[in-house]
């Protein structure tokens, strides 16, 4: 597998287009194996979910071994859990899952203190983590090198579990979740807290058990006011189908199921009647109201932010795409949200999220020239006009839309306040806001970020204009038509490229480039994606050389002028040097049982090779110079044998992956910055904070 320049230069490559590789795994009858090599005799489940499940029907707690197969310290440990009696015993006693390459991990309860490898983690029956249950007290507290620490770690969590057991016969927890009873679900954990109810993870009895969410509504909490806003919600997710708007998937009411309830406020019925009920019949039936939504993995955007103090532009303007879009979509409905902020933004994982606008408790129908004077929403994101008790339209939206952008850029909201009457006090100070200058932000942000964020609404930019916005750039987003756009951009620039027209060429490639680099973040298909990565790279490599040839001065020779061309012997080399030899370094690493330092460096490479292997380039670099730093001094002396023989093999090899990763990063860069966009923001090549220890 090639893993750094990809030869693409010749035109019968590029004249095919985009091709997609779809791969399937067909699984044949029997069950399937989980361990991952970590001892098959062990139960291992597949999902966390399916642990979550089964450790609270049996109320067990959770064995999470989360690893990597090309993790030398996971080599090392895996064989001695596996011979360990103790382990496979103990297991009986908990609902034990193991991690693999492709397992998404990615929530914060998986990692603690970071996301090194291997750890192992003790979750409770209800999926709490068991946070103090650790090897060692300073950093790296949940690795493991030998069998004995993990057993001792498993009794303490079962001691632990029985006396809660104990505990719980004498005295009931007060906090014990709502009795909800939906007859095709099952509840699992608490994810939260919305407007009017608590907030539960579910799966479906039977059939796909797909996850949802349950918001359960307590009858007895509500006034009639918050019935209204609730039948508002129900109403407007009933109809609201939108890829970045929270699906609601269905309605139930407690032991049966009953049409929405009669009551309805005079602009609801004139909207859409609801079904006529009897008088005599009890809408909510019981004491809970439950609805049930798609479920979003990645938690909110208010905890997105403060888990990253700030998020870059380029992830800020693909935030606010989304959200536009669903703002775009309600607006051409005449429906005003009322209630946005991050916290209400769910996404639907922390792996390549995308945004889902949720918790419409506070929305309405507001068309454009309507006005309102009722207060509603969170104070800290309503617009001036309506926090000052005037009238206000529709526009409130695009004040919270502001705040919301602010926040992302600069970590905190613009009148962030200890209490609401101070925050009245800045309002009333009707100074306009100041963008900070601690931190560069693009002429287009801030020019949106300022008239979003127009105190007057008369001076705030309209809803037209806010679609129409270049920080936005509705233009390039990735849809069905921006793929054709760019196969079709990239079908002339591989014809111009063909006849020797450079110049034209290179105008298409990076008009192309302007489409394609969107997808390589929004497409989900793993395959799909991986294709849309390569070949996207591809086209960035050719636009460098191309460039080069029309502009050989003007190349930086600290990355195009270094690209060999395709063809070329040192780019042959390159080809041959980024394919990873397992098999040598597995040897390598015997080898070097007896000598600690050197068996160290060679762990780092070999995770800086499992770091290019997932494209993480950036980190990938980092632990090859990390290694050669510490190989190098110790080359000289090295006597002479099969170890120095394969070590010097690997080394060479090792610093061409490391050369030829530089070039791509400095391409990559390069172009991009030239597009606007930032390798930093894309997870091809995204910074990682995950490391392998190695001992």
């Amino acid at each position: 597998m090639t893993h750094c320049l990809v030869h693409f230069g010749g035109s019968s490559i590029l004249i095919a287009g985009l091709v997609w590789t779809l791969v399937s795994v067909a699984i044949q009858g029997g069950q399937v194996d989980h361990s991952n090599g970590w001892n098959s005799n062990i139960n291992w489940v597949g999902t966390w979910d399916e642990a979550l499940i089964q450790a609270q029907q049996e109320n067990k707690p959770i064995v999470a071994v989360i690893h990597r197969t090309w993790c030398g310290a996971c080599k090392a440990l895996k064989p001695h859990f596996v011979a360990s009696p103790e382990i496979e015993g103990l297991s009986q006693n908990f609902v034990m899952i193991n991690s693999h390459d492709e397992a998404d991990f990615t929530d914060d309860k998986f990692s603690p203190d970071g996301g090194y490898i291997p750890r192992i983690l003790f979750f409770d029956a209800q999926g709490q983590l068991m946070a103090d249950i650790v090897q060692r007290t300073d950093k790296y507290m949940y690795f493991h090198s030998q069998p004995d620490t993990i057993v001792q770690a498993m009794k303490t969590a079962l001691s632990r579990v029985q006396a809660q057991e104990t505990m719980a016969v004498a005295l009931p927890s007060p906090s014990t979740p709502p009795p909800i009873n939906l007859k095709d679900y099952v509840t699992t954990e608490k994810l939260g807290a919305g407007t009017y109810g608590s907030v539960f993870k579910a799966h479906r009895k039977t059939g796909s058990r797909d996850v949802v969410a349950v918001k359960c509504v307590r009858k007895a909490d509500l006034s009639k006011k918050e019935v209204d806003c609730l039948l508002m919600e129900i109403k407007l997710l009933k109809h609201l189908k939108h890829d970045y708007i929270v699906e609601m998937l269905d309605f139930q009411i407690l032991r049966r199921r009953r049409p929405f309830p009669f009551h309805q406020s005079p602009e609801m019925s004139a909207r859409d009647p609801l079904p006529s009920i009897p008088s005599t019949a009890s809408p909510w039936d019981s004491n809970y109201i439950y609805i049930i939504t798609e479920y979003c993995g990645g938690g909110d955007l208010s905890r997105f932010i403060k888990a990253r103090k700030c998020l870059p532009e380029t992830l800020c303007r693909q935030f606010l795409q989304q959200l536009a879009l669903s703002l775009k979509f309600l607006r051409s409905r005449d429906i005003a949200h009322m209630d946005l902020k991050p916290a209400n933004i769910l996404l639907t994982s922390l792996r390549n999220p995308r945004l889902k606008l949720a918790d419409f408790g506070l929305a309405q129908y507001l068309g454009p020239n309507q006005v309102q004077t009722r207060i509603r929403g969170t104070p800290l994101y309503m617009a001036p006009e309506m926090l000052l008790d005037q009238k206000y339209d529709a526009k409130v939206d695009i004040w919270s839309v502001g705040v919301i952008l602010f926040e992302s850029i600069f970590g905190k909201a613009p009148y962030k306040s200890d209490s609401v009457d101070l925050l009245l006090e800045k309002i009333k100070e009707e100074r306009p806001i100041e963008i900070p200058t601690n931190r560069t932000i693009s002429a287009d942000c801030r020019d949106l970020l300022e008239r979003c964020l127009k105190r007057n609404p008369l001076e705030r930019i309209g809803f037209d204009e806010f679609f129409d916005h270049p920080f936005l750039d509705f233009e390039h987003l990735p849809t069905p038509e921006s793929m054709e756009k760019a196969i079709a951009l990239m079908g002339r620039a591989v014809a111009q490229d063909k006849d020797g027209q450079l110049e034209e060429a290179l105008n298409y490639y990076k008009q192309g480039l302007e489409y394609f680099v969107p997808w390589t973040t929004h497409e989900t298909n793993p395959s799909k994606k991986e294709a849309l990565r390569t070949r996207t790279k591809q086209y960035i490599k050719r636009a460098e050389q191309i460039k080069e040839i029309l502009n050989p001065d003007s190349v930086s020779t600290s990355s195009s002028s270094s690209v060999p061309r395709p063809g070329s012997s040192q780019f042959n080399t390159l080809q041959r040097a980024s394919s990873l030899n397992v098999a040598h370094g597995d040897e390598l690493l015997r080898l070097c049982e007896v000598t600690p330092a050197l068996k160290t460096a060679v762990e780092i490479a070999r995770s800086a090779e499992g770091y290019e292997l997932e494209g993480r380039y950036p980190l990938a670099l980092e632990k090859y110079q990390l290694a050669m730093e510490m190989i190098l001094p110790l080359l000289p002396a090295e006597p002479k044998g099969e170890r120095k023989t394969i070590l010097k093999r690997e080394v060479t090899q090792w610093m061409k992956s490391a050369e030829c990763i530089k070039d791509i990063i400095a391409i990559l860069r390069k172009v991009l910055a030239e597009n606007g966009l930032s390798l930093e923001d894309k997870d091809s090549l995204s910074l990682s904070h995950k490391h392998c220890i190695v001992m």
